[in-house]
């Protein structure tokens, strides 16, 4: 227990000895006091905690007002409330996380006694979250009554998401958790040992011999799709799960088969073993297995080079394997003469497959501009489809591309179907005759060149993407690609905002959003937004608004405060906090509770959605200044 945490609960016990038999309404004033206190009031609370600081430490009162709380909370989460209390299932768990080791008899009571299934989420980041001493205590605790396997399982499923997705705080307890996770792979059911060698993948640090150890031992009793998630935990341990990866290669499931490869391609950014491995298994029978190899390889082409290249050179050329290797090539940024000649020999054969030979081209574009001139002889092909591959490669290329103008533009005006799509595609990437370009897109009535082609968006088709607003199968696109323009498109973004389509609506403010202006005009619109009929509307409406803030950060705050007192719709809720938390960790400007009693809300999905805020929070340096973030910060020290 922390020096801060102490104090703070010894001061505590001053103010709650007048009448102990109040337990429940202390805690609750506790609770509530914590909220309000100001910097001035914590600092005078520490003071005088410290003045009894050796006397409260050790005081059998103070556990057992500790472990009659934390019964309280308990009886809260299972849904029997305590007397006078108004908690819900987030702010118990709160309260239990404070406790450390002493709350280790209320979470095992929550684990056997809590049946309802949906509340196994909620123990297992109240599990996450404990501190190292605690966490440590409630496995010991398990390992001496443990708790049916299904509910183990659900435990160990939670506490791996939580860890997956907010990290950070978790490795604080790794080490007793990688224990238990060991402990764990010896249990009898398969489902609880699956689950641990799962959790292991994202908890265990490279070089953890013993935990390898446990885990190649335990192989042979999982299932195929055990496996994949053992092939990951010995990625994750390092080189030394390596021989056995290299053994599970031979599995006769496929997608096992392939998820080792990716596992071993982890492993060869540092051991060379992996990296021959990989290029060993570009010549597998398995195409799947090969192609995943090939695309591994991609980013280790320095060394992989010459293995790629034999690869597409082989002449088996609908070998899976092969596209995989052009594709790795293209990644590499080898500027090697012998490299690109084989990828334009490819885009200029009629024996390549088309598939094959557009990736080849491609790989050309992205070499650039090394790769141009071979593109550019491609380009004077009698063959349209070989043209076709040409364009392709040359819009891949961009802006560099712009030496191919004449043929480009000579190609766009001859109008022939195979490369007329491709060619319009490639001036509108280069800002080059963009309207007129834009014009033949719309007619090649392909979604696909559409969303490639929003991000060459350019000022001068603006009034073709203006006419496109007026059109239902293409307004969403123009206003995406409006969106890209920067200050040039708040003219007819903000006329978007009041669409009868929502999905026009929030695409608009989307993309006034993305050009960062912060007009009075814009910040108008968003507040407007925020009154949109649509919960997702309104939502990114308020993070929109939120990230003007710097326009007036008081009048931001004010303005989310009040919308989010009127919201009703728990997604919308959702976004005008993140906007509120945004605006906070920015300006230093304090939420003054408005989290805290967010935990009161009907809506389960916003009472998670704060608790990955506070917990997130506790953990940002610039975000320390709200009581929520304090609060949660100190059982983690």
């Amino acid at each position: 227990m922390s020096l801060s945490r102490r104090t703070a609960m010894c001061f505590g016990m001053l103010a709650g000895s007048i009448s102990e038999s109040r337990s429940t309404e202390l805690v609750a004033a506790q609770s509530a006091a914590r909220a309000r206190v100001s910097k001035i009031a914590a600092v005078c609370c520490a003071v005088a905690g410290l003045v009894v600081f050796i006397g409260c430490t050790n005081s059998s009162d103070s556990a057992g007002m500790d472990a009659r709380a934390c019964e309280e909370y308990t009886d809260v989460i299972l849904g029997t409330p305590a007397a006078n209390s108004s908690m819900n299932t987030e702010q118990a768990i709160y309260e239990i996380v404070q406790r450390g080791a002493s709350a280790t008899p209320c979470v095992v009571r929550l684990l056997r006694e809590a049946d309802k299934r949906e509340l196994d989420y909620d123990l297992g980041y109240l599990i996450a979250y404990l501190d190292s001493d605690a966490k440590q205590s409630l496995f010991d605790a398990l390992a001496e009554d443990p708790v049916s396997p299904k509910r183990l399982v659900a435990v160990i499923q939670a506490v791996t998401v939580a860890r997956a997705s907010l990290g950070y705080p978790l490795d604080r307890a790794r080490e007793s958790t990688v224990g238990f996770m060991v402990e764990q792979l010896a249990h009898p059911d398969l489902a609880v040992r699956e689950a641990a060698v799962t959790a292991l993948d994202v908890f265990v640090k490279p070089g953890d011999k013993q935990v390898v150890r446990s885990l190649i031992d335990v192989r042979d009793t999982l299932s195929a799709r055990g496996q994949i998630g053992l092939a990951g935990a010995l990625a994750s341990a390092g080189s030394e799960g390596f021989p056995t990866l290299v053994d599970m290669l031979d599995h006769s499931d496929d997608w096992l088969a392939i998820t080792v490869v990716r596992s071993i391609g982890r492993l060869a950014v540092s051991d060379d073993r992996a990296l021959a491995t990989l290029i060993k298994l570009l010549d597998d029978p398995r195409q799947t297995v090969a192609e995943t190899a090939a695309n591994q390889l991609g980013d280790h082409s320095a060394a992989a080079i010459p293995a790629l290249l034999r690869r597409i050179s082989s002449g088996d050329n609908s070998f899976l394997g092969v596209s995989a290797a052009v594709r790795a090539l293209g990644r590499s940024g080898t500027q090697e003469e012998e490299v690109l000649r084989a990828l334009a020999e490819m885009v200029e054969s009629m024996d390549t497959s088309a598939s094959t030979g557009l990736d080849a081209a491609n790989a050309l574009g992205r070499l650039s501009p090394a790769g141009l001139p071979y593109l550019l002889e491609a380009l004077r092909s009698p063959s349209a489809e070989i043209r076709a591959r040409s364009l392709n490669g040359l819009t891949m290329a961009g802006i560099s591309a712009r030496v191919a103008l004449p043929l480009i533009r000579a190609e766009f005006g001859a109008g022939r179907a195979e490369t007329t799509c491709p060619a319009a595609l490639a001036l509108w990437r280069m800002g080059h005759l963009a309207r007129r370009a834009l014009t033949v897109l719309r007619a090649c009535e392909d979604p696909y060149l559409y969303e490639v082609a929003i991000p060459g968006s350019c000022e001068e088709a603006v009034p073709d993407l203006v006419h496109w607003l007026g059109e239902p199968d293409l307004r969403y696109i123009a206003v995406r690609a409006l969106g890209e323009l920067g200050d040039t498109a708040v003219t007819y973004l903000l006329p978007a905002t009041s669409d009868l389509d929502p999905a026009i609506r929030e695409a608009a403010i989307d993309g006034l959003r993305r050009v960062g202006v912060a007009s009075r005009d814009v910040r108008e619109a968003f507040v407007a937004a925020m009154g949109d009929p649509a919960p997702k509307v309104r939502a990114s409406a308020a993070l929109a608004y939120g990230e003007t803030a710097g326009a007036d950060p008081q009048e931001t705050m004010a303005v989310l405060t009040k919308v989010l007192a009127a919201e009703q719709a728990a997604e919308a809720r959702v976004g005008i906090l993140g906007a509120l938390v945004s605006v906070s960790c920015r300006t230093g400007i304090a939420l003054d509770g408005l989290l805290e009693a967010a935990l009161e809300d009907d809506d389960r999905f916003v009472r998670q959605s704060v608790l990955s805020q506070l917990i997130g929070l506790a953990h940002r340096a610039d975000c320390i200044h709200t009581d929520a973030a304090r609060k949660l910060q100190e059982p983690l020290k």
